[in-house]
């Protein structure tokens, strides 16, 4: 269990690794492991051209330590879309703190059928 000081800290985390994004909405996640930092990353842009990007929760899904995944923590800058709640879900996070408006229908409408798999959705705001 974190306590709300090291919550202010991975939530903070994820806002600082938000601002290294070169897109044009910018995004951050932190994935929490054991109370330890597992990975953190933005949102990026794969084919300029086409405006092609991963977001940052799917990246640090990616990019994390994958014998961690199960029952990890996941701080992110933005509501997670329904693709990202999918992924986040097949992962085992066990809680999802992120910022900003719920904003997603879909998103929502997955999260309450999936009551059986533990996910947690909990607001944190940074003063």
């Amino acid at each position: 269990m974190l306590t709300q000081e090291e919550k202010r800290f991975f939530a903070a985390t994820a806002r600082g690794a938000a601002t290294t994004s070169v897109c044009p909405t910018r995004q951050g996640a932190v994935l929490v492991s054991g109370g330890n930092l597992n990975f953190c990353g933005c949102n990026q842009l794969i084919i300029k051209d086409k405006d092609w990007s991963v977001s940052a929760v799917q990246y640090v899904l990616l990019k994390g330590k994958v014998d961690r995944l199960q029952s990890s923590i996941l701080f992110t800058t933005y509501f997670p879309p329904a693709r990202d709640i999918e992924l986040i879900v097949a992962a085992g996070i066990s809680a999802v703190y992120f910022f900003g408006p719920i904003n997603d229908q879909e998103a929502v409408e997955l999260l309450n059928t999936l009551p059986e798999h533990g996910i947690t959705l909990d607001m944190i705001q940074l003063e």
